[in-house]
């Protein structure tokens, strides 16, 4: 087996085993692994990693702005209730000419 092989085996193990508590992994990896150490060691780095993301996905990544209106949760890019216009007012930022658009959405010179 290539090396590609073994690492694209052992992400497909990570992902069977990941959600399973402490105690059922070793067993787990046992059956899986049988005795390919480095396949084992492959697996067991990437739930080292994992664990140490911990749960950065559910955090804001940066500080909102003072002037950003109040409201739970994360910023979300739906702008459907924002009428976009020249002048609005969008968080900390003011439209100011629309530049283009696509399908993606429109962009808008601001400041």
């Amino acid at each position: 087996m290539d090396r590609h092989d073994a690492r694209r085996d052992a992400r497909r193990l990570f992902m069977e085993i990941v959600d399973l508590a402490e105690a059922e992994r070793d067993s787990a990896l046992d059956r899986a692994c049988g005795g390919d150490a480095g396949l084992r060691a492959e697996v067991l780095a990437l739930l080292r990693a994992e664990r140490a993301a911990g749960g950065f996905l559910s955090r804001p990544t940066a500080p909102r702005a003072p002037s950003d209106p109040p409201h739970e949760g994360l910023v979300t890019n739906d702008t459907s209730a924002v009428a976009e216009q020249p002048g609005a007012q969008i968080g900390r930022y003011k439209l100011l000419e629309q530049i283009g658009e696509g399908g993606m959405g429109t962009i808008w010179m601001a400041e």
